[in-house]
């Protein structure tokens, strides 16, 4: 997978906080120890560095510059799916959240994750309705939740883009 493309993931996957400036650096000194030095940019031994995840993000953003394409945001919401647990499926949806408010090049995924999202937090309420039983909002939260799981199903196939990738390094 091109260098850029996996920047990008990384640089998405600090900002949801889904990836840590650890991971990150994991990934790099990897490829600084697989490749000939003078042909590393110097951002990449910049980052090996860091441990700001501010500036893990400026250099990711550096290094994955002018790669506009849509497949690191699918990797990383297939990666999201990947990872699903129902325990902490606030902060999952969360993340999502915040993918599709950074989401540029699909507007139609953007606006459809943001109204799922939208969806979940008024489930979350009861609709509106403060008489609800909790058992009848839980399944609202229930039915909200697969609907979103269901639209992240669709890019667990990318995710293995990522899966295999990771593998080659080891």
């Amino acid at each position: 997978m091109e260098q850029k493309i996996i920047a990008d993931v990384y640089r998405l996957g600090l900002l949801i906080h889904f990836f840590t400036v650890e991971e990150v650096i994991h990934w790099v000194d990897h490829y600084i120890e697989k490749n000939d030095v003078k042909d590393i940019p110097f951002a990449f031994f910049d980052l090996s560095l860091t441990k700001d995840r501010g500036r893990a993000i400026e250099l990711l953003s550096q290094i994955s510059h002018g790669y506009k394409g849509a497949l690191s945001i699918q990797i990383l919401l297939g990666l999201v799916y990947h990872n699903w647990n129902d325990a902490n499926a606030k902060s999952i949806i969360n993340e999502v959240h915040q993918l599709a408010s950074l989401m540029n090049t699909d507007l139609l995924l953007s606006g459809t994750l943001m109204a799922l999202v939208d969806q979940y937090e008024e489930a979350l309420k009861g609709y509106g309705n403060p008489r609800i039983c909790e058992h009848v909002r839980k399944e609202y939260e229930r039915e909200a939740i697969e609907e979103i799981k269901d639209v992240l199903a669709h890019y667990e196939t990318d995710a293995m883009l990522w899966v295999n990738a990771e593998d080659s390094m080891r």
